[in-house]
This record gives structure tokens, sequence and C-alpha cells, in this order.
């Protein structure tokens, strides 16, 4: 609600003219004063640029550089297709989303000249002063989705002394984030026609684990939107990181946007997920109302900080929903094999292998991503640090293990070893599936145990989003304990103390349960922090509820109370 220039409210007919006003100042700075058709010479701004660097990649037939004339096609469709139609005047209807869609087109093609000179400077030029102004114009929109590239173009062309040498293997690292920015290879071109072998295809190995359904790979970019509303959200721009959760920004799926909204309300409830996460702590309505009240700062997040909204969003969407959707997909493919075709059940195979692992991953081999990625794979790996679970090559044992297992899956459904794929799925995938989440909560129980409920860290957050995630498979084990770390790890702002119990009393709570959900207390290992670790919290579970005292500190009356010093001398 606002007001117009009369200070009268506004109307529907204020917000089409500031709409249309809105898109006529874009057309303006785009082409500016003095700008003549298709020339060369005149004008001075992003038309002009457009209109100059065509001809070096042959888009400039017809007199018009083909950027242009699909920005100004779009513009005007914008205004004779929506704005003259009325459907700015409606509610929020297809009209918003075309109109959204078609702006997102706009700058997309606008990213093309700045690529196209960033690639002529390096190539014809060699100028290092040109070709790290032209890379600073396009690396804000590659680290957002292919942080491993950025890294590599940000060291080679700005941190360092741009070298002709690298400028080979730099345009392959750019090529290869061409779908990052939503331009294709056609969109570019290529420099006097080199031949440069660009291609658009995305690739369909993931980690050691290969996409089998290509048609799939669209799909595998779901993180990217993930990241991007993390990115919006620490800028501030939470209408933004609101509008690019509810429609979507990465997946495109038969010409429409997919949004994680969509996989929230719409796709997770449908898979056998079983009746654990239904209507108790992972109820599919509740999440989407989670994830909105983050970014709207509402009910639990009303007096939350910026670093709790973002820690609460983040660790919703990578340790609940893609989680689940991952395991609902395999679940999927499990109880298919041998029933549907063999086609669609390795289908779904791949989508759960997809969205545990992530496509944000490092593609230049000195840069590391997996700061970055934002699906269980990323959380393995981050996770690993903190309970000593890391392997030599410096990713979590339950990663690495998870892509054999995957891999051996695929091979079972192919050979329809149906009850080999289902054990195999129960035994050993689920509770690896299941490690890094616990250990994700296990820490934020050791973090949070020093916060008070008044505390801005986002690590508040960040603990109550993930135990979410598991949570609702421990009620089937063990319903009061389950309540119990539930009430420690709840984010409640000005309420009870984070973590009131202790952070060992969440460790002997879950360790009490760690046989029922199968996984190997060996395999969560033992955080630095903490004095024992889960396997010695699950030896003492096995005789008593309390949890013992670690070295030194003393039991008293069978464990009702024990000793926070050492007074075992006395």
């Amino acid at each position: 609600e606002g007001f117009n220039l009369d200070g009268d409210l506004f109307t529907d007919e204020d917000n089409v003219y500031y709409i249309e006003r809105d898109l006529d100042l874009a057309a303006a700075y785009y082409i500016g004063e003095g700008q003549l058709k298709g020339d060369k010479n005149s004008g001075f701004l992003l038309y002009n640029l457009a209109e100059k660097i065509a001809p070096e990649f042959n888009q400039d037939t017809g007199g018009v550089s083909q950027v242009n004339k699909k920005i100004l096609d779009l513009m005007n469709g914008i205004k004779s297709d929506i704005i003259d139609q009325g459907l700015c005047m409606t509610s929020l209807s297809d009209g918003y989303l075309e109109f959204r869609s078609r702006v997102n087109s706009i700058i997309r093609t606008m990213t093309i000249p700045l690529v196209q000179k960033f690639i002529w400077h390096m190539f014809i030029t060699k100028d290092s002063d040109f070709v790290e102004l032209y890379g600073l114009s396009i690396l804000p929109q590659i680290k957002v989705c292919d942080p491993s590239v950025y890294e590599y173009i940000l060291e080679k062309v700005v941190f360092g002394d741009f070298s002709f040498e690298t400028a080979d293997d730099i345009l392959r690292a750019l090529q290869g984030s061409y779908s990052c920015m939503g331009i294709t290879c056609n969109d570019v071109g290529e420099l006097n026609g080199r031949q440069d072998g660009c291609s658009d295809d995305i690739s369909a190995t993931l980690r050691g684990y290969e996409i089998t359904d290509q048609t799939l790979l669209p799909r595998i970019v779901f993180d990217r939107d993930i990241l991007q509303i993390k990115v919006l959200a620490t800028m501030g721009a939470w209408e933004s990181a609101l509008d690019l959760y509810a429609y979507g920004q990465n997946v495109v799926v038969g010409g429409s946007l997919n949004s994680l909204k969509d996989l929230v309300i719409s796709k997770i409830d449908t898979l056998h997920l079983g009746d654990n996460f239904q209507g108790f702590a992972g109820k599919f309505d509740d999440v989407d109302e989670y994830i909105n009240a983050a970014l709207v700062g509402d009910d639990m997040f009303i007096d939350a900080s910026n670093d709790q909204r973002i820690e609460g969003v983040g660790r919703m969407l990578q340790g609940l929903v893609t989680y689940l959707y991952a395991l609902g997909e395999l679940q999927n493919a499990s109880a298919n094999c041998g029933v549907d075709p063999l086609f669609n059940s390795l289908s779904s195979w791949d989508m759960g292998a997809a969205y545990l692992m992530g496509s944000i991953k490092a593609n230049i081999d000195e840069y590391h991503s997996d700061d970055f990625g934002q699906a269980w794979f990323a959380l393995a790996n981050e996770m690993c640090d903190y309970f000593g679970t890391c392997v030599s090559s410096g990713k979590a044992h339950a990663s690495e293990s998870l892509v054999d297992d995957l891999n051996t899956g695929k091979e079972l459904l192919k050979a329809k070893s149906c009850t080999e794929l289902s054990l195999l799925l129960e035994e050993d995938i689920t509770p690896t599936i299941l490690v890094p989440l616990i250990q994700g909560m296990l820490h934020y129980a050791v973090e949070n145990e020093e916060l008070s409920s008044s505390s801005e860290s986002g690590s508040l957050a960040a603990g109550d989003a993930l135990s979410r995630a598991i949570i609702p498979v421990m009620n089937a084990i063990d319903s009061d304990k389950s309540m119990q770390i539930m009430t420690n790890m709840k984010f409640e702002k000005g309420g009870s103390k984070p973590v009131e119990d202790g952070a060992e009393r969440v460790f002997a709570d879950v360790a009490a349960m760690i046989d029922g959900l199968k996984v190997d207390c060996y395999d969560i290992g033992d955080h630095a922090s903490v004095v024992r670790s889960i396997c010695e919290f699950q030896e003492n579970s096995n005789g008593s509820e309390n949890p013992s005292p670690g070295a030194g500190f003393v039991s008293l009356a069978g464990g009702d109370y024990i000793s926070g010093t050492d007074v075992s001398n006395e």
C-alpha cells in the first residue's frame, strides 16, 4: 500500500503507471539518448556496447545485434502483452509470472555483450585492465551458482595479472558456467569464427555417480535456487528471496520453472516416507510455513536476527527438504522395482541421487566448492570435520560410502534384484543419509549450549532446523526422548535457554536410539568439545537412563546426580 503524487492511496491505475514508468526508465538506461537504431557510432550505453561487439561474434545480421533485438522485443512485449492487456491490475496471476519470466530473460540477455567483451579482450587486445573490468562485470552472476569457476576466474584476472597463456583455460571454465548465467553457446557465438568447442551439455556425472536419465539433468540444479535465496537474504533482499522460493529461478522443466515451494507442498508428501513424517515435526505444510516465516520474519522468526533467518531457511532446505525428497525418490524406485518399466525406476533412483549430491561442485580441480554446496553431500563434508569422520580425500566417510551404495543400488535395480535393493536401502543407504543430520544436530547442541535465548547467533536456528529433519525418525523409536531433544533444540527467541538440559543430555538421548536408527555409533564419530563419544554414551544407555560421568566425574545415587567437577578424591 502506498501514496501517489496527490497524496491519495495508490489505485490499480497508479500501480500500472509506475510499472510502465519503471519499464520505460529501464529502456532509457539501457539505450540512452542519441542512440540510433543498430548504430555502432552513436550512444554510450549497453545498447551501443552490444552493437559494437556483435560483429566480432557474427551476431549483427539484419542491421541490429541479436542481443538488442531480443531485449527490445521483450520490453515491447511486456507493454503490449501484459501492461496494455490489464494483467498488472489483477491480483497475483499468470500476468505476474509472465512479466517476471520476461524480465529474467532481459537480465540474462544483457549479460551476453559483457561475456563477449571479456572474451574479446582476452584474445584480441590482451589488455589485462579490460579483462579485469569485464571479468568483474560477470563474476557476481557466476558466484551464485558455480563458485569454483568464480574463484578460478577471480584469481586469474582480478587478484592475479592476466596472462594470455591462460586464456583458453579461462574460456573453457567460463563456457562451463553459461547455463549458470542462463545463456548458451549459441547466444554468445564464436569470436571471429574460432572453433572453441563450446558445449551446452550438462555433465551427467555427479561425484562418481552417472545419471542414466538425461532428461533429468535440468532438474539437478535445484541447489542453485537454495544458494541464491541465501545470497539474496544476506543482501537484505528478503522479498526477492521469498519470490525465488515461491516461483523458482534455475530449474526449468517442460518450459516452466519448478520452485522449491513446489517441491515442499506438492511433491514430498506424495512419496513413500511412512507415517513418521505425517503430523509430527515434519508435516509438509508446516515446513512451507516455517520457510515462509523465516523469509518474511514472522511467527517464530519475528524477532530473529538476519543470520538466524538465513540459517533457518538454508538448513531447513538442505537438511529436511532435499533429504526427504531424495529419500522418497529412492524408496519409490525400490518399491517399484520389477513392477514399473525399468526406465521409470532408474529415473526415480537418479533423482534421489541427484538431490543428495547437488550440482554445485568443484568444476576446477584446485578450487573446491563444498563450502558453497547446499545439498546433503555438502552437509556431510562439513560435519565430518567436527566429528573426525573425514577420510584421506578430505571428504566425509558417509558421502564416499553413499556414492558406492548408490551405484550398487542402480545395478541391483537393473538386474531386478529387488530384495537385495530393498535391503541395501534400508540397512545401508538410509542409515548413511542420517549420519550428517545427526552430526549436525549434535554439533549445534554443543554450540548452542553456551548461548542465551537472546543471542543473535544463526546456530540457534540451524540446530532447530536440522533437528526437525531427524526427530520424526527418532519419534518412531522413543517418543519421550524425541520430544526431549526437540525441547532442547527448539529455537525460541527470548524464550527458555537453548539446550537447557545440556549437550550431553542430547548426546545421551541420541545414543539411546542409535541402534533403532540402524546407525553405527562409530560412523557418528567423536565431537572435539564433548568428553565422551556417542559410542560411550550408547554403552551407558544400555544400562542406565542417565548419562554416565566422564573421566574424573562422579555418579551418585545410581545416576540421579552426576558431578560437574572432579570430586572423585573426596
